[in-house]
């Protein structure tokens, strides 16, 4: 704000004396020195309301999409940094995955819904070890894939926070 007020003194000076010494071609003259002395402010100002606008619009979703192949995948983490998968998501992927209700009587804990979400989750390690006894070469890639991104990340960030 400093750096604006001295351009905004120096370029009130600058005009002032161009005026007094040239008269209204001083004006033309002194133009230049206030396009040299806003230029980078004013960009800055454009890249600042930019930023922000995209940090707006992408506050909801910061950090929870992944993609596998081009399928978006919502995943949420908890206090204890376990990151759930949205399992309408990981059905888009693997559509012969059992319905919910039957998941749900198989890893009781480990699939849970969030606040006020309709869809149910599942941890990323009760995933994995569902998928350990695949046999279908996509389920294979999408463990792979949920090993690599979503449970490596994660469970490096809770042996962090425990340290």
């Amino acid at each position: 704000m400093k750096s604006i007020l001295i351009r905004v003194l120096a370029c009130a000076v600058v005009t002032y004396w161009a005026w007094v010494t040239q008269g209204p071609e001083g004006l033309v003259y002194s133009s230049l020195v206030l396009s040299l002395a806003f230029a980078r402010p004013i960009v800055d100002l454009a890249i600042d309301a930019y930023r922000s606008l995209r940090a707006l619009a992408y506050r909801d979703i910061e950090g929870r999409q992944f993609s596998y192949r081009g399928t978006l995948i919502d995943v949420a983490e908890d206090d204890h940094r376990y990151r759930w998968l949205l399992l309408r998501d990981v059905r888009k992927v693997l559509p012969s995955l059992p319905r919910d209700d039957s998941i749900r009587r198989m890893l009781a804990q480990d699939v849970k819904t969030f606040g006020s979400e309709s869809y149910p989750r599942i941890r990323e390690d009760a995933l994995l070890a569902y998928l350990d006894k695949a046999t279908n070469l996509e389920s294979v890639k999408f463990r792979s894939w949920v090993e690599k991104s979503v449970a490596y990340p994660s469970r490096r960030a809770r042996e962090r926070s425990m340290q």
